[in-house]
């Protein structure tokens, strides 16, 4: 009997911690991080309906049909309505993923504006690498001059990031080298 109030408080804490954006994102630096946000929260307002209805309905079936000393009954399930219900959930979920799909597209087709500079982006382990192309506007070696990191970096909010310097060619195993056999 007291399994259905405490799924009911754990439910009603889990919304909360959402609600409150207590761990949330950091700020978008532009439009399409926005976009990225809007969808995100949409999806979560849908599935977060759906588990707290889901949740408090566990824990009504959970007090109602309880152990109270009758002898337990079968019931059959309902095929129209499991047949709805799993509809419904599908044409929802599709809508979602239709919606993010349009913004997605949005990112990966739209052309970058004819002043926006090319930028090869590299991802290490514990570090990026960023190379920017050189004054003919092509991307050289790593030591040539036309892949050369500015003086400092600017992000799309103008926060400056200075540039690291990083060593491609440390070895990175987790094991230390085989000692020569005598």
């Amino acid at each position: 009997m007291l399994l259905a109030p405490v799924v009911w408080i754990l439910t009603v804490a889990i919304a909360y911690f959402f609600a409150a954006k207590t761990w949330w994102f950091t700020m978008p630096i532009n439009q399409h991080g926005a976009a990225y946000d809007d969808q995100f929260m949409r999806t979560l307002v849908v599935t977060g309906i759906i588990f707290i209805l889901a949740q408090f309905a566990l824990g009504w079936v959970i007090f109602k049909f309880r152990d109270d000393g009758r002898r337990a009954e079968h019931f059959h399930g309902n095929n129209k309505l499991e047949t709805l219900w799993t509809s419904a959930t599908a044409v929802l979920f599709i809508g979602l993923v239709l919606m993010g799909t349009k913004i997605w597209a949005g990112v990966h087709f739209d052309e970058p504006p004819a002043d926006a500079v090319p930028i090869e982006v590299m991802a290490k382990q514990f570090a990026w690498s960023f190379r920017y192309p050189g004054p003919d506007g092509k991307f050289g070696t790593p030591a040539s001059s036309s892949s050369t990191m500015p003086p400092e970096t600017h992000s799309v909010s103008t926060t400056r990031i200075p540039p690291e310097k990083t060593i491609s060619s440390a070895p990175r195993s987790k094991f230390p080298p085989a000692s020569p056999s005598s």
